[in-house]
């Protein structure tokens, strides 16, 4: 998916969309897709938010077709045979049940979004399901609690009428504002950032080595595992074997946890206009060492995605790491997530099951999910890039508030 902003963006006044999908489990991907683009190209939805929105889509989408159109039950997914993919095939061909459709309206008004999904299925109990979503038993949150979750913790308004059989999903603009300007791509990458004193100099005594969360042409966010810090420093952008230094204002600090820092750093290339050889030769440098990152990074992203078995979004918002070896919760910054799976960023070593707590945007339950750790690669001293599976839905351990 491409997350430039759209130029169009803030130019649309009112927008219009109507679908009619056939109850095929192969079209909800490409569907959720569609509808995640339209809404970046009209401006209804940022790029960054993009990721979980396209979550929602999927998650509605299946709905409509699979459990309502199809009729077959989350429960099934719980069996530890193969009945649910049994199932589904034989409701997919079935020649009654495959004919119904899912009538997808999508309504832009220059100010709010809202996409209403409907089903021929037999509808659900609304009330009833969205009780089970507060419970505190994993095993009632797992039949049929996920999916809801998610889609209220992504959204800004979700209702659902005609007994459970029409959603309808509400993004409001004036939440949804972006405020980057140029693609901001995920990065986990070890840089050596250098602070500048107080009268320009730069304090290569106190350089010390980060990890770059996100890269634009404009800025990098950083995660360090100290609280030192300036209000400039100098990034360090590694280019066939060196470190080609770059100026910049740290515009935000953000304390993580106790072990990790954020640092939200803008760049300040010399003007092109300067007449100086030397200030050229910097400026081209700097630019070409930031844009040949980017293109790597381009190119790294799609050979991977073109490997998984589900599309990787960026998704980058703090969650927290739970295990028994533990006595405190673990702060962690994810990176990207699919239907799989999640990566992310945290001070501490992992390795086995974890337990891993997605807290929502708004009021509602939080998200915990049993995980298995895949993969733990020591970025930098003192931080750890964490691939992780998911396994089944679990009870946070201590609660959530």
């Amino acid at each position: 998916m491409n997350h430039d902003a759209s130029p169009l963006a803030g130019l649309i006044l009112s927008e219009r969309t109507h679908l009619s999908l056939p109850s095929d489990p192969g079209l909800v991907e490409a569907t959720a897709d569609y509808l995640t683009r339209r809404a970046e190209l009209c401006g209804s939805c940022s790029p960054t938010r993009s990721a979980k929105l396209m979550i929602a889509f999927v998650e509605a989408i299946t709905n409509a077709i699979i459990h309502g159109n199809l009729e077959l039950s989350s429960e099934l997914k719980e069996r530890s045979d193969d009945a649910f993919a049994r199932a589904l095939a034989l409701r997919a061909s079935d020649p009654v049940l495959s004919q119904r459709k899912v009538d997808i309206q999508v309504d832009y008004d220059g100010t709010t979004c809202r996409w209403t999904i409907t089903d021929e299925g037999r509808g659900f109990d609304v009330e009833k399901a969205l009780k089970r979503t507060e419970s505190d038993d994993p095993e009632v949150l797992l039949a049929s609690g996920r999916g809801l979750i998610i889609m209220r913790s992504f959204l800004d308004d979700v209702r659902w009428d005609w007994g459970g059989r029409r959603v309808i999903m509400t993004i409001d603009r004036a939440n949804a504002s972006e405020k980057r300007c140029e693609r901001r791509l995920s990065l986990n990458h070890p840089m050596r950032v250098a602070p500048m004193k107080a009268d320009g100099t730069v304090d290569w005594n106190a350089a010390y080595e980060a990890v770059a969360r996100n890269l634009s042409s404009s800025g990098v966010a950083i995660l360090q595992n100290s609280l030192r810090h300036a209000d400039r420093v100098l990034v360090g952008i590694p280019v066939q074997g060196n470190l080609v230094y770059v100026p910049a204002e740290v515009k935000h600090v953000r304390n993580v946890s106790g072990e990790m820092l954020q640092l939200g750093c803008r760049f300040e290339l010399p003007e092109s206009g300067e007449s100086t050889q030397k200030k050229d030769a910097d400026l081209a440098q700097a630019e070409s060492a930031i844009g040949n990152m980017l293109d790597s990074l381009d190119h790294r992203r799609s050979a991977t995605d073109d490997r998984r078995a589900y599309p990787r979004l960026p998704f980058s918002e703090p969650i927290e790491v739970r295990t028994p070896l533990l006595l405190t919760p673990v702060k962690a910054f994810a990176r990207d997530l699919s239907r799989g799976g999640v990566a992310f960023v945290t001070s501490k070593p992992l390795a086995g099951e974890v337990t891993l707590v997605f807290r929502p945007r708004t009021d509602g339950p939080c998200l915990a999910i049993r995980s298995e750790v895949i993969r733990c690669t020591s970025v930098t001293e003192g931080l750890y890039d964490i691939g992780a599976c998911f396994l089944r839905l679990a009870e946070p351990a201590g609660g959530c508030p």
